[in-house]
């Protein structure tokens, strides 16, 4: 069997870890505190607003290739997406337009029809890397938690196979 690509995961996506552990070796996972991937079977570290420096300058001696980010809530510093062959993030937001934690909230208030996942490259602006993929679900007959529930365990994971098949690393 080829050897598998290694992965950091940054975030709090249950759905997306999982998908990336079918093609991928996830050797490293940084999540929050109470996240569904803490409270799962998964190894992982947690990381807060106290210790994420630390972390962070840590994880620049790690040997994963990718670097990963779905939910995640903390900036992640350039030098570490440096560090990386490629550096994603999964974003619930049609970009530029909703950029940062609560595009969802913004687009509902905005009375939007369509919530957005956009997969996107990192690099030292939030949210403003070039866009790799998008997909969108139509809003208007879901409840807000049908909205993320499905936008969170369909839509974002296939939103970032679809990356991945797309820039060819699997």
């Amino acid at each position: 069997m080829k050897n598998k690509k290694k992965i950091l995961f940054l975030g709090t996506r249950i759905e997306t870890l999982n998908l990336l552990n079918i093609s991928f070796d996830v050797t490293k996972i940084i999540t929050i505190k109470n996240s569904h991937i803490e409270k799962s079977n998964y190894d992982c570290i947690i990381i807060n607003k106290k210790n994420k420096e630390i972390i962070f300058k840590k994880l620049i001696n790690c040997k994963e290739q990718i670097l990963i980010s779905a939910g995640f809530p903390y900036y992640i510093p350039i030098n570490l997406i440096n560090k990386f062959k490629l550096a994603l993030n999964c974003h619930p937001g049609k970009l530029p337009k909703y950029k940062g934690y609560y595009s969802i909230d913004d687009a509902i208030k905005n009375n939007e029809i369509y919530i957005y996942s956009t997969i996107h490259y990192l690099n030292q602006k939030f949210d403003s890397g070039k866009k790799i993929f998008e997909t969108k679900i139509n809003r208007k007959k879901l409840s807000e938690n049908e909205l993320k529930k499905t936008l969170f365990s369909v839509i974002e994971p296939f939103a970032l196979f679809q990356a991945l098949q797309k820039i060819k690393m699997i």
